[in-house]
């Protein structure tokens, strides 16, 4: 995954933090990296996990969604 600085610092979104390591341990396998920059290892079909990451950043941006 990847995010330009100006994302991070409008949103606070931190795609290791809120994105990457939790739907590792949701989806049991392993995520990590850094606030612009992280990855993700999980079985499953790419598309579904994808859809589940993309929920994750959604509600990490909470009220800032339109």
């Amino acid at each position: 995954m990847r995010a330009t600085e100006d994302f991070y610092t409008k949103t606070g979104v931190h795609l290791a933090r809120d994105v990457s390591i939790p739907m590792g341990k949701k989806l049991a396998g392993v995520g990590g990296g850094h606030a612009t920059a992280a990855g993700l290892s999980a079985p499953g079909q790419t598309q579904d996990v994808l859809k589940i990451c993309v929920e994750a950043v959604r509600d990490s941006l909470g009220p800032l969604q339109t």
